[in-house]
């Protein structure tokens, strides 16, 4: 079935700005969206395209003007720092990440980069141990012992 593309219409840039798309305006495009069937991919894909470029999204919408709760940014980082230390679920990747976890002031491009790093390398030597796992479980040992006219 053929259908159109989901778009957002405007772009979003930072809070205050009037030629920018307002908080609100986004979130009932995207309740739009989810009605007429559009996936949760197809809606992501339309926010990312829609976004400003280079604008920072570290919860802009407690500034938008029309917004009736105020969050404190230092409330908000030391929040999603505790959450993504307690959500890690891999030690290797989580012990990697700790040290910038700990860092109130750390910027969100380098625990992108570092997270990604981790994940690479993870995800290398887990690899390595399947391949090497594999290799191993396929080389059977014959416990069988032949006599002349039978097999046991």
């Amino acid at each position: 079935m053929l259908r159109r593309e989901f778009k957002i219409q405007g772009q979003i840039g930072e809070p205050g700005h009037k030629d920018k798309l307002a908080y609100q305006s986004l979130i009932s495009q995207i309740e739009i969206g989810l009605q007429k069937g559009y996936t949760e991919e197809e809606i992501t894909h339309a926010v990312v395209r829609a976004v400003q470029a280079g604008l920072q999204l570290r919860v802009f919408a407690s500034k938008e003007s029309d917004t009736k709760i105020k969050y404190d940014e230092g409330l908000v980082q030391g929040l999603f720092l505790h959450a993504l230390e307690t959500g890690l679920a891999d030690e290797t990747i989580w012990a990697k990440m700790r040290p910038l976890l700990k860092n109130e002031s750390v910027a969100d491009e380098e625990l992108i980069e570092v997270m990604s790093s981790a994940m690479a390398a993870e995800s290398e030597r887990a690899k390595k141990f399947n391949q090497v796992g594999r290799a191993k479980s396929s080389l059977k040992v014959s416990t069988k012992t032949c006599r002349v006219t039978k097999c046991t």
